[in-house]
């Protein structure tokens, strides 16, 4: 694995415009944080929460597992998460807490890249930029960072391989000096384990990543071969794990006898392959994306032309990483058609933004360098500015950005409802008749909002908010 050095030190935010990029993306981040606090538990988060009041840790562990699906790390933290209290009072930490930990993950990552050449505010600024690029594209902001059961299986699988790439890039350096990566290597193995038991699409590129990792450190006779071949390992024995698990089977027996409509097999292949097209165009609409990648490639022209070029020719070998990139897409959105015949969810295809936004990067700079060849990078006095310019502008402006701060002010009417709804079924409890019937909520926040009641008192999310509550049954309907 090579070392690319990112030479940031034309880049310093010496003027108001570089100033305005740090303020920007701060504050924008702030604002991401700070209506996490609107967020009220729904659906699942009641069921689990009903099962840990039941069963304990342990007990709601084996529960889950045996019954309801194998995903042992996400069943873990969700419900470690709800043992720590009152899960009304704690749960705007769960949006907060998502924030902090992906920043963090792109952070370190961004320092394992850029190294000593950028100090560590401009290894922030990066950081930042890298999270509000992952957060504008995620398909479905609630149910990925604001819904516990949500968050705690698929932004955990995405902040998991974050870490453990950032810890075999350090870990390969370490080897390559002949000095110790047992730290890197053991906490890259635990990334490993928790992104194999997060969900199955993180399950997934964890292995397509380490597989191929592992195939070139060993065609490459890199010192680091040994130890991306045992992080394979383990990352198989977590999926084997958790994809044979009894509650796998279980529920999909569930899933079976609910007479979803599917296309037939036929359909499926014929909107597959269209389908992962369509969706890397809507992605690549984001100008944030092109101003990023030119900004890195007029940033680092020099340092990469050396790694992409041998005898001043292009090293077309280096072509294997976009195509490994498209092909890894590929598997990934094969996923959701091979078990239901349709796209994954919302929430899954954040795994797949994430695999899409570490391939564009370097895929963008391969292609670049081929189509420029030799000649010096654009180098103009306005290049950097009207770059840095167009990058604000596209991450503040964003659709899932530009819904947030509508969600802003949204979001304190949602809180309102919620806890007002909560205060009725508070009340129903003590009541004679334990049936209780709730209003529809007016306008819910897009950003916040992950699902909501039914009007059949049978439906899971209203059963399990009803024993959450002591009830009988709960059902939406016209409360007065």
């Amino acid at each position: 694995m090579p070392q690319v050095s990112i030479d940031l030190t034309k880049t310093q935010p010496r003027n108001v415009l570089y100033g305005a990029a740090y303020a920007a993306v701060f504050i924008l981040l702030a604002i991401l944080v700070a209506i996490s606090f609107f967020a009220v538990p729904s659906a699942d988060d009641f069921c689990n929460a009903d099962r840990y009041a039941t069963h304990g840790f342990w007990g709601t562990q084996s529960d889950l597992y045996l019954n309801w699906g194998g995903r042992y790390a996400s069943n873990a933290a969700i419900v470690a998460f709800i043992a720590l209290g009152d899960l009304q009072r704690l749960y705007g930490l769960v949006g907060a807490l998502a924030h902090l930990l992906t920043f963090s993950a792109f952070l370190l990552l961004t320092r394992e890249i850029l190294g000593e050449r950028a100090t560590l505010p401009q290894q922030c600024l990066v950081a930042g930029i890298a999270s509000i690029v992952f957060f504008s594209g995620v398909p479905d902001p609630a149910q990925t960072y604001y819904w516990l059961s949500g968050t705690f299986t698929y932004q955990l699988g995405n902040i998991a391989l974050i870490l453990m790439i950032a810890l075999l890039i350090r870990a390969e350096r370490a080897l390559v000096r002949q000095t110790t990566a047992l730290f890197s290597g053991l906490v890259a193995a635990c990334c490993a384990l928790v992104a194999a038991g997060a969900n199955e699409t993180s399950m997934l590129l964890a292995l397509l990543i380490l597989g191929i990792g592992t195939l070139a450190s060993i065609r490459l006779g890199r010192p680091a071969a040994g130890l991306w071949a045992t992080l394979t390992a383990i990352a198989l024995a977590g999926a084997v794990a958790a994809a044979f698990a009894p509650g796998n089977f279980a529920r999909m027996d569930v899933l079976d006898s609910t007479g979803m409509l599917r296309p037939s097999l036929w359909g499926a292949a014929a909107l597959y392959l269209p389908w992962v097209v369509l969706r890397m165009a809507y992605w690549l609409t984001n100008a944030g994306l092109w101003a990023t990648a030119a900004l890195i490639f007029v940033s680092t022209h020099s340092s990469v032309q050396s790694f992409l070029f041998r005898n001043s020719q292009f090293d077309r070998r280096w072509f294997l990483v976009p195509l490994a990139w498209f092909g890894g897409l590929l598997v990934l959105n094969l996923l959701g058609f091979v078990v239901n015949r349709y796209p994954l969810p919302e929430r899954a295809e954040s795994v797949v933004y994430l695999l899409f936004l570490l391939g564009w990067f370097p895929s963008a700079l391969i292609i670049g360098h081929y189509l420029l060849g030799n000649k010096p990078a654009p180098s103009g006095p306005l290049t950097r500015p009207l770059l840095v310019a167009v990058l604000a502008v596209s991450l503040a402006g964003s659709p899932n950005v530009f819904e947030v701060y509508k969600d802003s002010y949204r979001g304190y009417r949602y809180w309102k409802e919620m806890q007002a709804r909560f205060a009725t079924l508070e009340l129903a409890r003590n009541s004679a008749d334990r049936n209780a019937v709730v209003s529809s909520l007016s306008r819910p926040p897009r950003t916040l909002f992950a699902t909501e009641l039914s009007t059949n008192p049978a439906d899971f999310r209203n059963a399990c908010m009803a024993s959450y509550f002591g009830l009988q049954s709960i059902r939406l309907g016209n409360a007065n």
